[in-house]
């Protein structure tokens, strides 16, 4: 201590003896923390934040300006790299924006201001995908029943909301993808008010389905709404037609595919004439059509009275119709003649798949029509020399006699799909009891339509332990004959999907929506390697040769 020190009282402090041993450290207390804490939990991180509010702010992200605000604090800084950071991620989802449809899943008030930030997003996309229908109202069968019509009342003030959005002018005039589903004719008629078909040149793809039949006068006004939309559009690449009217100026030359199902053709020589006219058609759809009703034809609804001129349209036309581009072709027959006289007429040089439908699979027509017997559809196609890489028959019965010459000319055919009587019938002479050579050297997919009982007997589950394979059966022998050339040596049933040169893929599904096959998942492996080896072994015969995967379920490129 200095000399002379005193304290405030004027007293010389006296010190106290220092103990022995080691001088204590000074210890530290650390500073409270006086700020609030966070709560700890998943709230705090950015994905539990309110989807609606992620939207607005990446709508604000991704505006040619930064938010006008002061740069001159850390706040406005780390908000304008935010900005940058989302603006980048938010623009890879500008795709998913441009594809507009009515939110039918919600509550009112969330699926009113989705439609709104839906069609804020939008106004980004230089081309909308649009959809225009309307959700079905619930039908009651009694009038006096306790109804509640507060949610019928909101949902179509919904769809009142969204079709005045989807028909400014703004929208339309960047529609490029117009989808028109089931719209009855209380909404028809304001709609095709607002629209302005001048507006929208720019419509690469339509697609518009009548739904429930109204009558005539309904399917008169859908008929005109398609021809003008196609009369407007410069550059019409797909048209998907349902339930309508068929017009020739509906059909540009610019068209690449053309799906036209349950329509109402015009007279065969305009028809030829349309068709004709599509030089650059790369896909034709020709699903149950019909031709216009005669007035002379008495008793026949007006749905399928065909009848009488489906007698004399065929000797109406004598050039054939030449379509250089088309290279696939399907046809689900609605009536025996008019389809083989379709066949009979076309040229097709470059066509490379051919799927002949069942018509069982179309509930309207099941109960009012009899199957065709298919047997004039094979007499024009057998001289149309075609060398198809993918065939499909997918029918039940009928053509006994013209099919299986019309399948062995077919020998480079990579994808086939036949029913199991084509198959059978192909590959078994009953006569002489021998099998058949395949005639498919090049084949890579088979895919065979069974009905339901066949299923059940082939397709045995894992728990039963009963074989799949029936005594007394020729498939599995003739589906050896089928995958044995060229392949030597033992089998080897191999799990992975990759494909090489020797491998082949087998597909058994059901011949109906209600078949044992539709139960399972598509392209589903079977879970038994030992029922695939007797599936194919059969009885009496040996193991095939190669490396083949079987798939319950119809395969990608065949359709329904």
């Amino acid at each position: 201590m200095r000399p002379g020190w005193q304290n405030n009282r004027g007293q010389t402090p006296s010190i106290p003896a220092r103990s022995p041993g080691p001088t204590p450290r000074r210890v530290r207390h650390a500073k409270r923390n006086l700020a609030p804490k966070q709560p700890a939990g998943p709230h705090t991180t950015i994905e539990s934040l309110p989807v609606e509010l992620l939207q607005q702010i990446f709508l604000l992200a991704t505006r040619p300006e930064y938010p006008n605000v002061p740069l001159n604090t850390m706040q406005a800084y780390r908000l304008a790299q935010v900005c940058r950071i989302w603006r980048a991620a938010a623009l890879a989802y500008a795709p998913l924006w441009s594809r507009l449809a009515f939110r039918s899943l919600g509550s009112v008030c969330n699926r009113v201001l989705m439609t709104h930030l839906d069609f804020e997003r939008a106004s980004i996309c230089s081309t909308l995908d649009v959809s225009l229908y309307c959700v079905p109202e619930p039908l009651y069968i009694f009038s006096d029943a306790a109804i509640d019509r507060k949610p019928i009342a909101d949902t179509r003030q919904e769809q009142r909301v969204y079709l005045s959005h989807a028909l400014s002018p703004s929208v339309q005039t960047r529609i490029g993808v117009l989808r028109i589903g089931p719209i009855p004719s209380s909404v028809l008629e304001p709609m095709a008010e607002k629209l302005d078909f001048d507006a929208m040149q720019g419509l690469s793809e339509v697609y518009f389905q009548q739904g429930t039949y109204e009558g005539n006068n309904h399917r008169a006004q859908c008929s005109s709404i398609v021809e003008l939309l196609c009369a407007a559009a410069q550059d019409l690449r797909v048209l998907s037609l349902w339930g309508v009217i068929l017009s020739p100026g509906s059909l540009s030359s610019s068209l690449r595919v053309l799906k036209i199902e349950f329509c109402v053709l015009p007279e065969p020589p305009v028809w030829a004439d349309a068709l004709s006219g599509l030089t650059h058609l790369e896909e034709l759809h020709l699903l149950a059509c019909m031709l216009p009703r005669d007035p002379g034809a008495a008793g026949v609804p007006d749905h399928f009275s065909i009848f009488a001129p489906a007698l004399q349209g065929p000797a109406l036309v004598s050039n054939p119709i030449l379509l250089p581009a088309l290279q696939r072709l399907h046809v689900r027959p609605f009536i025996e003649l008019w389809d083989s006289f379709i066949l009979s007429h076309f040229r097709c040089p470059t066509l490379q798949a051919l799927h002949i439908l069942s018509p069982s699979q179309d509930p309207g027509t099941r109960s009012v029509l009899p199957p065709p017997s298919y047997e004039g559809l094979f007499v024009p196609m057998l001289g149309q020399g075609w060398q198809l890489e993918e065939l499909a028959l997918d029918f039940q019965g009928g053509a006994k006699l013209y099919a299986p010459g019309f399948i062995r000319s077919q020998q480079h055919a990579r994808r086939v799909a036949l029913s199991e009587e084509l198959f059978t019938r192909l590959m078994w002479d009953p006569l002489r009891g021998t099998a058949h050579d395949s005639p498919f050297p090049s084949l890579e997919e088979l895919a065979l339509c069974m009905d339901s009982t066949r299923m059940d007997a082939l397709l045995v589950h894992k728990s039963t332990g009963v074989s799949p394979v029936v005594q007394g059966d020729h498939l599995p022998s003739l589906l050896s004959r089928v995958f044995s050339p060229p392949f030597q040596g033992r089998s080897s049933v191999q799990y992975h999907v990759s494909k090489p040169r020797q491998e082949l893929n087998l597909y058994l599904y059901g011949s109906g929506r209600d078949g044992a096959a539709e139960l399972h998942k598509e392209s589903e492996l079977l879970q038994s390697v030992e029922q695939r080896i007797k599936l194919l072994e059969g009885v009496g015969t040996s193991v095939v040769a190669g490396s083949i995967t079987m798939y319950v379920g119809r395969p990608v490129w065949l359709l329904r």
